[in-house]
This record gives C-alpha cells, sequence and structure tokens, in this order.
C-alpha cells in the first residue's frame, strides 16, 4: 500500500513459468477495483494507488499469471478476469466484453445490455430486455428464459468442431414457436411473447448456433430448426418457400402455384397440384411429379460436383407415354395423361440441369438417355429440321426428303438419306453417312479445331475410281459418275478449322482431307475431275479421266480429245440453248455416234471407250449446247436431231451394233447420208 501507479509488462514468457505478482497487507480483493483497456487490465485498491497489467488478455505469452494479495488469496489471470466480469455484472453494467484468455460468465441487467464474450467457452445470460449477445469463438451457451425480450445471437468465427448452444426455460418448447427467416438469418418467436434473432444461422458452418435445448429437454441442431422452419411453412399452406444452405430440405408444396428453392443441401421438392417453379440449388437434388401435378419448371444450376440430381415421376408416367420436345437448351416433358415438365438448361453445360429421370415403371434415363430418346422422336415423326445436343452423341438420320441435321457438340453420326440434305456435325469427332440414291448432300463440319477426326462413310457402291472430286472457291465436291448425286463439303479449303479430315469408300479405300484435297484441283487433271463454272463465259478441258463439268450458265466451251474418256456435261442455264463443244484432232463426224439415253444425248467414240453425256439434252432446251465443232470446222448444231434419229434406226435393224467395239462408222447408205448432210461448216 502507498507504492503509487505502477505499470507492469511481462512480455516473452512462452515457457510453463508463473509471473505473479505480490500485493502488500491491507490489499485484498474486497478493496480491490478492476478495470480494463483492450488487453490491458488496471487494479486500483480503496486505499490509493494502483497497478497496470499491460497485455494481461493478449495471449498466454504476455502478462501475469498469479495475484498473490496481502490476505493470502491467491488469483489466476482467469480468476483475474471473472473478477473483473463479477464486478461488472454486480455494477449494472449493460455492455460487458469478455476475455480471450478465459471461460466467461456473462450476465445483463434488467435492461437492454450487450454482451460480447470473446474466445473462450463462454456462457451469455441476457436476462431482461432487448439483449444483444456474441459468444465469439470457442463453444459458447446462450441462457434465454420467458419473459427475457427480444435478443439477438451473433456467433461468428466458430471454424471449429465446438458446439455452440442456446438453452430456453421453462414453458418454451417447440409447440410454442414459431420460426421465421429473413435470408441467412432465423427468428425464433415464442408464443408467451419475446423472440431470438439468431444472426447469420444459415450464411456457414462457422456462423450460428449448432444445438437448441428447450425447456421440455427436446433439442434441435442446426438441421433440425430449419427442417422445422420448413415443416411450419408446409403446414401454413405457404407457396413460396426457400430452403437452406446447411440443411438437407423436404419442400412441399400446395394444390396451387408454388415456388420452391433447395439452395445447397441434398433436396427434396414436391411441387404438387399447380404449376410449380422449383430449383434444387447444390448438391444432390430430387424433384418429386405424380400424375396431374400441372405445369411445372425445374431450374437446377450450379451443380459443378458429381452429385446426380433426379427427378422421380409417378405411377403411369413411362417413357411411352411422354413427348419431348425443346427449345435451346430447355427440354420439356410433356405427359399423354396431361401436364408437362420444363427442364430449364438441360443442355446448357453439365453443371446445369438434371442427371437422371425415373419413371413410374422403374425405367430410368440419363441425360444422354433423354437427348436420344428426343432424337428418336423426332426421326420416328419424320422431322425434316433436326438439331442435336451439346452433351450427347446424337444419332441423326433423316427422312427421303431434303432435310437439315445439326449435330452442336459430341461425337454425332449423322445420316441424310434420300433427298437434297443439309448436315452439320458441330464440334468432336463426327461421321457422316451417305449411300448412292442419297441426293446432292450439303456438310458444313465447322470449329473443329482438336485432334478429333470427322470422317464421311460412303456407301457399299461408292468408290473411288468412279468419284469425281471439283472445288468451288474453298468449298470441295465429290460427285459419283455411276450413282449419280453428290456431296458438297462446305470450306473444306479454309483451313485446319473446318471440314473433314477422311473420306471413306464403300470398297475400303480411304482418303485423308489432304488428299481430297490435292485431287480438288480448280482445272482438270488425267484423273477424275468435277470442274465448276460461273454464270460468265467459262473454258473447261477436263484432260482426260471420268470427269464432270458443270458449267452454270453463260455461252461456256467444253474441250474434248480423243482418249480423254469420260466426260459429263451439265449445261443447264440460261432460257435457251447455250455453249458449245470443241472436240480435237483424231475425232470425226466418221468417228461418233450419238444416241438418246432417256432425256440425256450420249457422244461415244467408234472403236473407243470415249463418251461424252450431256444431261437432260432432250428434256429442256436450256441444257442443249448451241453447236458441236470438229477440229476440222464442221460443224453440228440444228441438224442433231436428224443423226440421232438415223443412228437409233440403224440399231434397231442393227441389233448386235456396238460403238466401242466397231472398227468404222458402218458404210450403210441412208446412215452415210444423215452424216453428211448433219455435219456443215
Amino acid at each position: 500500500a502507498g507504492d503509487g501507479n505502477d505499470t507492469i509488462t511481462d512480455a516473452g514468457s512462452y515457457d510453463s513459468t508463473v509471473d505473479k505478482l505480490l500485493l502488500g497487507a491491507g490489499l485484498t480483493p474486497a478493496t480491490t477495483l478492476i478495470s480494463r483497456n483492450g488487453n490491458d487490465i488496471t487494479l486500483t485498491f480503496s486505499s490509493g494507488g494502483s497497478i497496470k497489467l499491460v497485455g494481461e488478455d493478449a495471449g498466454n505469452a504476455t502478462g501475469l499469471e498469479q495475484i498473490v494479495f496481502g490476505d493470502g488469496t491467491t488469483w489466476s489471470r482467469q480468476d483475474l478476469e471473472s473478477a473483473y466480469i463479477a464486478q461488472q455484472v454486480a455494477a449494472g453494467a449493460t455492455t460487458i466484453t469478455g476475455f480471450n484468455l478465459n471461460n466467461d460468465l456473462l450476465v445483463g441487467t434488467s435492461g437492454a445490455d450487450t454482451l460480447s464474450g470473446l474466445n473462450g467457452t463462454d456462457t451469455l445470460t441476457g436476462g431482461q430486455g432487448n439483449d444483444s449477445l456474441d459468444g465469439g469463438g470457442s463453444a459458447d451457451t446462450y441462457i434465454y428464459n420467458a419473459g427475457d425480450g427480444n435478443d439477438t445471437i451473433t456467433d461468428a468465427g466458430s471454424y471449429d468442431s465446438t458446439v455452440d448452444k442456446l438453452v430456453l426455460g421453462t414453458g418454451l418448447t417447440p409447440a410454442t414457436t414459431l420460426i421465421s427467416r429473413n435470408g441467412n438469418d432465423i427468428t425464433l418467436t415464442f408464443s408467451s411473447g419475446g423472440s431470438i434473432k439468431l444472426v447469420g444461422e444459415d450464411a456457414g458452418n462457422a456462423t450460428g448456433l449448432e444445438q437448441i435445448v428447450f425447456g421440455d429437454g427436446t433439442t434441435w441442431s442446426r438441421q433440425d430448426l430449419e427442417s422445422a422452419y420448413i415443416a411450419q411453412q408446409v403446414a401454413a399452406g405457404a407457396t413460396t418457400i426457400t430452403g437452406f444452405n446447411l440443411n438437407n430440405d423436404l419442400l412441399i408444396g400446395t394444390s396451387g402455384a408454388d415456388t420452391l428453392s433447395g439452395l445447397n443441401g441434398t433436396d427434396t421438392l414436391t411441387g404438387g397440384q399447380g404449376n410449380d417453379s422449383l430449383d434444387g440449388g447444390g448438391n444432390a437434388d430430387t424433384y418429386v411429379y405424380s400424375a396431374g401435378d400441372g405445369n411445372d419448371t425445374i431450374t437446377d444450376a450450379g451443380s459443378y460436383d458429381s452429385t446426380v440430381d433426379k427427378l422421380l415421376l409417378g405411377a403411369g408416367l413411362t417413357p411411352a407415354t411422354t413427348l419431348i420436345s425443346r427449345n435451346g437448351n430447355d427440354i420439356t416433358l410433356t405427359f399423354s395423361s396431361g401436364g408437362s415438365i420444363k427442364l430449364v438448361g438441360e443442355d446448357a453445360g453439365n453443371a446445369t440441369g438434371l442427371e437422371q429421370i425415373v419413371f413410374g415403371d422403374g425405367t430410368t434415363w440419363s441425360r444422354q438417355d433423354l437427348e436420344s430418346a428426343y432424337i428418336a422422336q423426332q426421326v420416328a415423326a419424320g422431322a425434316t429440321t433436326i438439331t442435336g445436343f451439346n452433351l450427347n452423341n446424337d444419332l441423326l438420320i433423316g427422312t427421303s426428303g431434303a432435310d437439315t441435321l445439326s449435330g452442336l457438340n459430341g461425337t454425332d453420326t449423322l445420316t441424310g438419306g434420300q433427298g437434297n440434305d443439309s448436315l452439320d456435325g458441330g464440334g468432336s469427332a463426327d461421321t457422316y453417312v451417305y449411300s448412292a440414291g442419297d441426293g446432292n448432300d450439303t456438310i458444313t463440319d465447322a470449329a473443329s479445331y482438336d485432334s478429333n477426326v470427322d470422317k464421311l462413310l460412303l456407301g457399299a457402291s461408292l468408290v473411288a475410281s468412279d468419284t469425281r472430286v471439283g472445288r468451288i472457291g474453298n468449298d470441295v465436291i465429290l460427285a459419283f459418275a455411276g450413282a449419280g448425286g453428290s456431296i458438297r463439303l462446305i470450306g473444306e479449303a479454309n483451313g485446319s478449322g473446318t471440314g473433314i479430315e477422311q473420306v471413306v469408300f464403300g470398297d475400303g479405300t480411304t482418303w485423308s482431307g489432304q488428299t481430297l484435297l490435292s485431287l480438288a484441283s480448280p482445272v482438270g487433271t488425267s484423273g477424275n475431275n468435277a470442274l465448276y463454272g460461273t454464270t460468265g463465259n467459262d473454258s473447261f478441258d477436263g484432260k482426260g479421266g471420268s470427269d464432270l463439268v458443270v458449267g452454270q450458265g453463260g455461252n461456256d466451251i467444253y474441250v474434248f480429245n480423243a482418249g480423254y474418256g469420260r466426260l459429263e456435261i451439265d449445261n443447264q442455264g440460261g432460257s435457251s440453248a447455250h455453249g458449245e463443244l470443241q472436240l480435237g484432232s483424231g475425232l470425226a463426224a466418221q468417228t461418233l455416234w450419238f444416241k438418246q439415253n432417256g432425256t440425256d444425248l450420249l457422244i461415244q467414240g467408234i472403236g473407243s471407250m470415249d463418251q461424252i453425256k450431256i444431261g437432260n439434252w432432250f428434256g429442256a432446251s436450256n441444257a442443249q449446247l448451241s453447236e458441236i465443232k470438229l477440229s476440222d470446222g464442221n460443224k453440228l448444231d440444228a441438224q442433231l436431231n436428224q443423226l440421232v434419229s438415223a443412228m437409233a434406226a440403224f440399231t434397231v435393224s442393227n441389233p448386235g451394233f456396238d460403238p466401242a467395239t466397231a472398227t468404222q462408222m458402218p458404210n450403210d447408205p441412208s446412215l452415210q447420208s444423215a452424216i453428211s448432210t448433219s455435219w456443215h461448216s
């Protein structure tokens, strides 16, 4: 006593030693007032003088471990801090802050109090009045009795496995408790009056209480609390119910239009009758739908994990009674008994939509099964426009007419069938199937910037030796001489990002994309070419092989020399005959045989395999040439029909005649007369 106002700073004690303060005679707990400022604690003596203990609550490495009073009473650090709180309670303080290193017992007044426990296993009793309680870290206990007003509990920062609990007094039972929520906060309102707001109860495992003990001994976990809230909402017939992030919610709608949201957790949502909107949120959710439940919408987004979201369908709802439709990435199931379910974003990505549908007969569909079933229904219905899915390996099959098939992403197989079809497999490794008689198809395969191989599979009768390859701009065209028909590969010559990488013929011959491009010369070669002109005046020389030339209008010139082989000319365009066929040396009036074959004109070489076919000559005047000219200047124009008739008459009289095996033109007077009068200078 009488030693003045001292300051003690004792830091750096990271060992187990005990730093102590010895007080003289007359200095006892009863004559000592304790105050604090942050982590510093000050002892003030009624006889005068004081001692400031710097950092006494800053940590076990600082401050004193023991105080020995003049009467022999000994306080530990915890005794000191408990004594401070007891003095605050006795003085009726309305704001009390506990200590990090102590298990505090904080008791409020009959008014509005603010009690903060900081770290430590604290017990906070607000008492009457509207109190704010925060136990801080570790396992804290909050005590509330009937008549204690409207309290608020904020318990944050508990990243450990400790249990924070609320202990309720006599008369406060689940039956007398109404639960409400606002965002992540949950409020308990008691029928006898008063309430407790649990701040951030659903914000995460690091916040809120883990246990509530009612006055009748009933104990609720956090999940029990949240489930009880939902049960009360369901019982009250609420049409909008939002579940919890930390609970596996059981949400049940009314007979009207409901909005049920599960947030995170493994939730079960049953909309019931009426047109309901259901969203299970994250994790593995289950949606229940029965016949008569109306037109529901399911939005299940954000599942970036490997969990399975599923739809359970009731009795009578089977694949056979389900019609599948789509709009963009949304898929709708419509049932023959009435009602529907719209699956929002089912094809938007693996993070959205359902992974499983279980029908009333036990049939289970994966996402891929669902999408494949949609396509199968479209094919069976004879749809001419079918778009596949991003998340499925689609099997798209066209009709006998003109179809548009689009695979989007996925390893898709597209078969256009008969008719002039437009096919686009989209991304990944796609396969296109084409058979003889399938018409003039167009394949667009773009954006394949990966190492996948897009391939074209050709039917048994389509062989490389009978295939002409041509090019228009960056498009490559395969034209089939014997079977007819063609395939236009859009942008095949654009670069590695577009087109197909492999063509497989019916005889097993395989062309790479590079081989295809090397054959697709814009000018003729000695191989099999397909040459395409413009609407202007073009000149074509196939240079031998089995060639197809498409003039596409204009006064075009087609060159053919002896020994070239086979040439097919498509001269259709304009409104009347146009263009000319120029025949080179070795070809003369006495070496050419003219024949009508259907609507086509055939010109065959005598004693050779040379043959020229001019398509639809006898079917349309705009497919005819203005003239056919020999190298000696003689030409054939308006008299062509009489020459064809004369040669047809000779064939009828001489059925064994074959121009290809004959050694010379027959010396028949009528035939020779027709030749001499038809050709002129």
